[in-house]
């Protein structure tokens, strides 16, 4: 009797017209509900700028990502199977996003402007520029495709979030940089953001490091950790020793 009342018609207690008020109130005050938070959201969002952070103090110190990304670089170069992986990372890594970036477009307040980075990449209102994947020279894939690993002096890519300019610096092997002295130039900050690079073919700096081991090294594991250094960059933070920098090990065996 409970579920269904023949002699009244009520089901769960309620009669039709008592099923149709309560379910037509609840559709209003959810519809409301929901205007007013799609209301409060379109409010909070017309006060953030698309081009960068309302907050930024979470990201004064840049993060720092290696790639082949292992902790531990482990291989003999007399065998290609031992770093063949190492070696698809940073193909993967260089080809699908920097073989592509071959121009891109910056759109100012008043001009969509197209821009070829052999054609002055800077000369627009609001410059940067075009990150080439040739300045890391050896390490860019171009002229050694086993990127120094068949040869026991293997590459190791950093790169950085789109927060800051910095200068890498690892420790403590014999080491190359690409670009020299493993700076980062301001030229290719800042990151305006999606709206301004209308095109896809923004890609952040990277920093090649080339590891020149010595015979002594040979066979030996060694903890190697760049650390990004700028102004107002902190490193030294005894509370968060991986802030500001990355560490990984490498082995190279004969």
């Amino acid at each position: 009797i409970f579920i269904y009342n023949p002699r009244t018609g009520a089901v769960l207690g309620r009669t039709r017209s008592s099923w149709g008020r309560i379910l037509l109130f609840y559709l209003v005050f959810y519809s409301l509900l929901s205007a007013m938070f799609c209301f409060t959201l379109w409010m909070v969002l017309l006060t953030l700028d698309p081009d960068s952070p309302k907050y930024s103090d979470l990201l004064q110190n840049p993060g720092l990502v290696v790639r082949p990304q292992v902790l531990e670089i482990s291989f003999n170069r007399s065998e290609p199977s031992q770093y063949s992986a190492y070696v698809e990372q940073l193909h993967r890594l260089l080809h699908s996003e920097y073989g592509r970036a071959s121009g891109f477009t910056i759109q100012n307040q008043n001009q969509n402007q197209n821009q070829d980075q052999d054609q002055d990449p800077c000369a627009v209102q609001r410059k940067v520029c075009q990150f080439r994947r040739s300045s890391l020279r050896s390490c860019s894939g171009l002229t050694d495709p086993h990127f120094g690993f068949k040869d026991g002096r293997p590459c190791v890519i950093i790169s950085m979030n789109r927060v800051s300019t910095c200068t890498c610096v690892c420790t403590p092997l014999k080491m190359q940089y690409f670009p020299p002295d493993a700076r980062l130039d301001r030229m290719f900050f800042p990151y305006y953001g999606k709206r301004i690079h209308v095109s896809p073919n923004y890609v952040q700096p990277l920093v090649a490091v080339k590891l020149l081991p010595s015979r002594r090294d040979v066979g030996v594991s060694h903890s190697i950790t760049c650390r990004v250094e700028g102004s107002g960059i902190k490193n030294q933070n005894f509370r968060d020793r991986n802030q500001g920098r990355v560490s990984f090990k490498v082995q190279i065996t004969q």
